[in-house]
């Protein structure tokens, strides 16, 4: 048995319901509008990345790692 509105004799959320709940929906901003790429979220490019990389080995080349904190030799 389906819910029926009160006095019209007719079904609530028919096409005319689904066309005004889109009209409401048109009027506010989409949060994602069509057409956006999606994907990995990438604030860096790839070339940034490997300057950093770069960077990170020529800081432990050049400085390295003599005295480690005793907290991080206690959790390795």
């Amino acid at each position: 048995m389906t819910k029926m509105e009160k006095g019209t004799g007719r079904r609530a959320g028919g096409r005319s319901a689904r066309r005004a709940l889109r009209q409401d929906a048109a009027a506010k901003p989409h949060p994602s509008p069509p057409g956006q790429v999606g994907g990995r979220y990438r604030p860096l490019s790839d070339a940034e990345i490997g300057r950093i990389h770069k960077t990170a080995l020529k800081i432990l080349d050049e400085i390295g790692m003599d005295e480690v904190p005793t907290f991080v030799v206690e959790r390795a």
